[in-house]
């Protein structure tokens, strides 16, 4: 994991994920970090597509962010650390994918806003589009969150065709190279009719990822979302790892019901790792 790119809209929230990835990067030896902000929405917002003095405008704005963005972590961080500045005019995942391609990164993290604005944490659209579709794995850091070196993971599965949608590659290599002790957790409803499938898709579960010896948990809670956060929480877990599948744990953190109740979890940094 050489590269990482911070994908920021200067908010408070987008300077701590700055700093977090600055111990992140120390933490793991990365070689380069890169401080990434697309100014795409404000030609949208501005109607200013056509107007090439404006758009020069808008990149040295951003430019001047970037680098005041830069300024506040560079001398806390190791000099063998460089930090990248890029900005365009490019929709946000769009940016972010092209920058992954050419510079060959593995990861792209995003500040999520705190307790007192928790809807936010979760609906923004920036974390949505990129939850939903980015082509490297993200990872999502809450406002108040302080890096600490992660030791214990959950990975969230709703075994659901875990041979075709498990994201095993990935995990794997996140899994090996921060030497995490994984936890792998499935909850159900307690009113849930057994399904049939359900024996054939723990088998593939553990076909897929005894190598890694991790632990097997079935739970069962009303509520899918905060029943996986709590046993995070139980578990004294440093990271909750899920994927982006259609009616999945990751859909629901987007509506404005599921956020609200998440409060007590705002510090818990989420990684979202795109299925196969």
């Amino acid at each position: 994991m050489g590269t990482i790119i911070i994908a920021t809209d200067f908010s408070n929230a987008a300077s701590n994920a700055t700093r977090y990835a600055a111990a992140l990067g120390e933490h793991l030896q990365i070689k380069n970090l890169i401080l990434y902000h697309s100014y795409h929405h404000m030609i949208l917002k501005d109607n200013i597509s056509q107007e090439k003095g404006l758009l020069h405008q808008l990149k040295n704005k951003s430019l001047l962010n970037l680098e005041q963005q830069r300024s506040s972590v560079q001398n806390k961080i190791p000099s063998s650390i460089s930090i990248q500045l890029i900005t365009d005019e490019l929709p946000l995942v769009k940016g972010v994918d092209r920058i992954a391609q050419k510079q060959q990164a593995k990861l792209v993290i995003v500040g999520t806003t705190g307790k007192s604005k928790i809807e936010k944490m979760f609906i923004g659209s920036n974390a949505a589009s990129l939850a939903r579709d980015s082509s490297i794995p993200l990872l999502l850091v809450p406002e108040d969150a302080i890096f600490k070196a992660f030791e214990k993971a959950v990975y969230a599965c709703d075994l659901i065709k875990v041979d075709k949608m498990t994201p095993v590659d990935t995990l794997f290599n996140i899994v090996k190279k921060w030497r995490l002790k994984l936890l792998i957790l499935h909850v159900s409803h307690p009113n849930a009719t057994f399904s049939p499938n359900f024996i054939t898709e723990q088998y593939h579960l553990h076909e897929l990822m005894d190598e890694l010896h991790p632990e097997y948990h079935f739970i069962e809670n009303k509520n899918i979302v905060l029943g996986i956060m709590q046993f995070a929480d139980d578990k004294a877990a440093d990271l909750v790892i899920a994927s982006p599948k259609p009616h999945s744990f990751i859909e629901s953190l987007f509506h404005r019901s599921t956020t609200k109740k998440l409060a007590v979890h705002a510090n818990l940094p989420l990684m979202i790792l795109r299925s196969s």
